[in-house]
Parts: C-alpha cells; sequence; structure tokens
C-alpha cells in the first residue's frame, strides 16, 4: 500500500510543477514512507475544452482569477468543462490504493476544485483519508471547514504533521513549524512527466501557448523551476497577511540552497530558478552564500544558472556594490520589490523599515549590473497625502529616466498598481487601526475593496474618488513616459468594482501600444474614468493632472 498520493490541484502556472508536494515526498521518503505526486494541475489544463476549442478554453484559464474558489463561476466551469475529468482522476486516486491523499491548497482560488476532487473521491471510497495544508487550508481554515470535509487539515509546515499522520499519531489545530527547515531534502521531482508542462515565458501572447502534442521538445533544456530558501519574512508590513501563514522566519544555509540549484540543473537540466521566498534577501548571510557558490560554479564549470525572487531594498552599508556584482555574476536576472510608495513616511507607517536612500540605491545598482527589477505600488493607502503621492510619482519618473540607458531585457517595470483591499486578518484592521482610521466595516466585511473613513479629512484617500483619480494620475504618467508594465494584473481584482474584467492580457510593455500598458489604456483608463464621473459629476482630463503636479514631483 502506498502511503500517502500528493496532489497539486488549480489554479497553478502551467510552466512548471510547484515544488511543494515534490519536497513533501523527499521528506516522506527520508522519513521510510512511500509517496507518490500527482499534478491534476496540468492534467486539468492540458485536458478543458470547450465548444471555441481547446485554446480558447486554456485562455480562459488564465483570465478570470476566481474561477475554481467555490462560487457560481466556478460551478458552471466545473459542470460544463471540468467534471468528467475529475471524476475520472478521482478513480485514478482511489485505485493508486493510497493510505492518505494529500491535497496541497495554494490559495482560495483551489477550494473549489478541492471540494469537488474529495467529493468524488468519497463517493468511489467513503472511508479514504484526506488531508488538506498549503497557504489555503492555513488560511482560510474555517472557510474551508464550512463546506469542505477532509479528515485533517495542516496549518503551516506539513512536513513534520503529515509524518505524525502516517504513524497513526494525533496532530493539533496549532500551527506547525518545520523544526529541521535547514536540513531540507531536495524535492523529489521523478514522478513528473516534463512533456505536459509550457514554456509560458517563449509565449507572446496567452494563444500562442503550446497545445498539448504540439512544441513539446524536452521542457527541462532551459527550463525553470522553483526552489524555496526561506519561510515566513523578515518584515511585518500591516497590509500583508503572510504572517498568519508562516508567523516565524526561517530559512536554509546558503550553500545549501546553491547546491540544490546546481543539483537541479545537473538532474533534470533546469536553467532559471524562481524563488518562492517572500524575501530572497531576508537572510543576508544566506544571500551571499548563494551568490558566492552559484558564481563559483558558473565560472569553473560553465554553468548555464540563473534566477530571480522577491526582494527587499537594502542599504549600500548591508548590501555593497561588491555584493551587487557578485549578484549578477552569479545569474541574478531579477527581482520583485514591494516599494508600495515613493513616500518613506507612508512605508514607515506600513512597517516596511526602509529609507528612500535605501531605495533609490536599489534602483541605481540594478541598473548598473543589469538586474531586471519589477516593483509593486500601493496607491492611496489611508495614510497617504498629496505630498506623499507626488512622491511615488517622482520615483515612476525617476525609475522611467533609468530605463532609457537599460538593454530592453534589464529593464525596470511595474509589477502592479492597485490601491489597497482592507483584508480583516491584517494590521490594518486591528482594534486600535479602527480607531484611528474609523475604518468602516473592516472585520464584519473580511475584506473591504471600495472602503471609506468617517470624518473623511481634506487630501487624505479616505474615500473610492480619491483613490481612483490617483490611479488614473499614475497610469497617465506610464503612459507619458513609455513606462515598462509587466503582469497580468497590472490593476489588481480590486479595481474590478470600477468594471475592469477579471483578467488581462500577460505580455509585456511596447512604445506602440500593445502589452500590458496598451491594454490598461484601451480598456482599463476609460471604465476608470467613467466611474469617476459617475461618482463625482467631474471629467478628468489625464493631461491636465499631469500637468497640474509636474511642479510638485521631480520631473
Amino acid at each position: 500500500m502506498l502511503d500517502c498520493l500528493l496532489l497539486m490541484v488549480p489554479k497553478l502556472v502551467v510552466d512548471a510543477p510547484t515544488v511543494g508536494p515534490p519536497l513533501l515526498k523527499a521528506y516522506l521518503t527520508r522519513n521510510g514512507f512511500t509517496a507518490k505526486v500527482i499534478d491534476y494541475n496540468i492534467a486539468l489544463f492540458n485536458n478543458v475544452n470547450d465548444s471555441a476549442g481547446k485554446e480558447i478554453a486554456q485562455e480562459a484559464w488564465f483570465k478570470n482569477n476566481d474561477h475554481f474558489g467555490p462560487g457560481p463561476e466556478f460551478l458552471s466551469l466545473y459542470d460544463n468543462h471540468l467534471a468528467p475529468f475529475v471524476q475520472q482522476y478521482a478513480k485514478d486516486c482511489v485505485n493508486e490504493n493510497a493510505n492518505w491523499i494529500g491535497i496541497s491548497v495554494f490559495s482560495y482560488i483551489s477550494l473549489g476544485i478541492t471540494w469537488k476532487f474529495i467529493e468524488e473521491i468519497k463517493k468511489i471510497k467513503s472511508d479514504q483519508k484526506i488531508v488538506l495544508g498549503g497557504p489555503g487550508a492555513t488560511t482560510y481554515k474555517e472557510h474551508v471547514k464550512s463546506f469542505i470535509e477532509p479528515d485533517s487539515i495542516i496549518q503551516g509546515d506539513a512536513d513534520e504533521a503529515i509524518v505524525s499522520l502516517l504513524k497513526e499519531e494525533p496532530i493539533s489545530d496549532e500551527f506547525y513549524y518545520l523544526k529541521d527547515f535547514k536540513n531540507l531534502p531536495y524535492p523529489d521531482y521523478s514522478d513528473m512527466d516534463w512533456s505536459l508542462y509550457h514554456k509560458r515565458n517563449e509565449a507572446k501572447k496567452m494563444h500562442d501557448f503550446p497545445i498539448i502534442g504540439k512544441d513539446r521538445k524536452n521542457y527541462s533544456k532551459g527550463g525553470k523551476i522553483n526552489v524555496t530558501g526561506s519561510r515566513g519574512c523578515v518584515r511585518a508590513c500591516t497590509f500583508c497577511d503572510i504572517k498568519h501563514i508562516w508567523p516565524k522566519f526561517t530559512y536554509r544555509p546558503g550553500k545549501d540552497i546553491a547546491g540544490e540549484m546546481i543539483y537541479l540543473n545537473e538532474e533534470y537540466g533546469f536553467s532559471y530558478f524562481t524563488f518562492t521566498d517572500s524575501l530572497i534577501n531576508g537572510s543576508l548571510k544566506a544571500f551571499r552564500e548563494i551568490c558566492t557558490e552559484v558564481k563559483k560554479v558558473k565560472e569553473e564549470e560553465n554553468k548555464n544558472i540563473s534566477w530571480g525572487g522577491q526582494f527587499i531594498c537594502r542599504s549600500y552599508k548591508q548590501m555593497p556594490e561588491e555584493l551587487w556584482a557578485d549578484m549578477r555574476d552569479s545569474g541574478l536576472k531579477y527581482i520583485n520589490i514591494g516599494i508600495e510608495s515613493g513616500s518613506e513616511s507612508v512605508r514607515n507607517h506600513m512597517k516596511k523599515k526602509f529609507s528612500n536612500e535605501d531605495m533609490y540605491y536599489t534602483f541605481d545598482m540594478a541598473s548598473k549590473y543589469n538586474i531586471s527589477t519589477t516593483y509593486n505600488l500601493i496607491i492611496g493607502y489611508p495614510t497617504e497625502t498629496e505630498e506623499d503621492f507626488n512622491d511615488t510619482l517622482s520615483l515612476i519618473k525617476h525609475v522611467s529616466i533609468l530605463n532609457k540607458d537599460i538593454k530592453e531585457e534589464s529593464k525596470h517595470s511595474i509589477g502592479f498598481f492597485d490601491t489597497l483591499a482592507i483584508t480583516s486578518n491584517i494590521d490594518l484592521v486591528t482594534p486600535e487601526m479602527i480607531e484611528e482610521l474609523g475604518l468602516i466595516n473592516a472585520i464584519d466585511k473580511g475584506r473591504i475593496e471600495n472602503w471609506e473613513i468617517k470624518n473623511q479629512p481634506e487630501g487624505l484617500p479616505y474615500n473610492q474618488a480619491i483613490r481612483l483619480r490617483r490611479l488614473i494620475t499614475v497610469l497617465a504618467l506610464l503612459n507619458e513616459t513609455e513606462h515598462k508594465v509587466t503582469g497580468s494584473f497590472a490593476i489588481r481584482k480590486s479595481s474590478r468594482d470600477w468594471g475592469r474584467p477579471q483578467g488581462a492580457d500577460v505580455s509585456r510593455c511596447t512604445p506602440d501600444g500593445r502589452g500590458t500598458l496598451g491594454l490598461l489604456l484601451r480598456r482599463e483608463l476609460p471604465r476608470m474614468l467613467n466611474k469617476y464621473k459617475e461618482l463625482t459629476g467631474e471629467n478628468l482630463n489625464t493631461s491636465e493632472l499631469l500637468e497640474a503636479r509636474k511642479q510638485n514631483y521631480i520631473w
């Protein structure tokens, strides 16, 4: 009998399997148990179809970010497209004759399909033991229990907890921390069929994705894979819920992380590594070791290795220029930075803990050493004054100037810019902050997108109209400066109430109006302007908006 069958379910990317289940398989194997991994995310993506054809159905997979949650959109998708496949996969799962079936729930959008997988499995074998884990099961545990009936739910790190389950030992409702995180095995991808995955980074548009049976030439050559070097975060930003998923920051030795990258390069042919970490430079010691070790093997053995991940701005004392040179030489190509605001005072309220000097130093070093950045912005944070907002415009302008002297593949881009969606599990809705800000219905609603503030002060973004006007101003500046924009959700779903569609084309900004920026200008800007007029009765002229601010931000 198989000890544990580990399942990946939608919605995940389709260019590589997620690292969690293969890592868990390796951990179980180390502890004397048998395990198998099946990726039903890629299986469903490759099989989904509709009357318009497979390519249209696959494109829709990416465009609607909510349709794998348990709502009506999901039920329609499931009944019309997915049910026969899930029913067959459920039979296959039962036929594996596993003592436990573990399902990795990546986020809220994975709950609907998880529910149906369990339902179909239990129809066939009512006593099949099923355990849920992952960020979605941890963050939404109480919601999960309201409509999904697994035999167990693991909060936090599943590694040791699932070993206890397999030993028939009870597990608690407490948060689990992996005690030997610094001694993790390398993930075991031996169950993966690499021919099923799609070279997403080679597709210019969604319909350019290869479909199964086409362009399926040795995925692993030049392919990318995920690496986990740490869990948790060294910061506790007021708007972020990562502390509820991993309250503590733990990390692996940098030499071990580098060793895993080299192993995956040699064993499977992977050349690009995307870190799942909240911050790749959360531990400077580990980060330096990664750079040193990978640089060494690239130089001595001519390895083709490149990598990237989420990053925090640090001072020149913490990250001197020679470290930036090592970063480049180690193959670090890309960093994602949660800048959030060009204003130091706003970031201080967020508890971001880096200065404007650190921020500009980071962009300047990244530019000098050809490391591409994608940076994220929150427009209309509760404490953001007009002066603070001007600081953000100055940052955008500064980055656009840097881009003029950088080769295309290293240009800096905005990943998303959005107003803040306030949720009930972040620091902004603590009793102290509710009293300070006068947030309306923040806790009752769980998630507030078009939030308001009682006793509206002049100039603060406490209503939807002010936040919307600032978003329009940012979009106008991006257009004027031909700033690079990347990602499928440059304006995220909290803007949906302004009439935006639930998805956007995944492509890069181009000056001729194509790509993400072009899409935002053609589709989103008119909707945003119409919504502003609906709210205020006023027409906005984007040119006048920018002209009025040029004297207030660095031009």
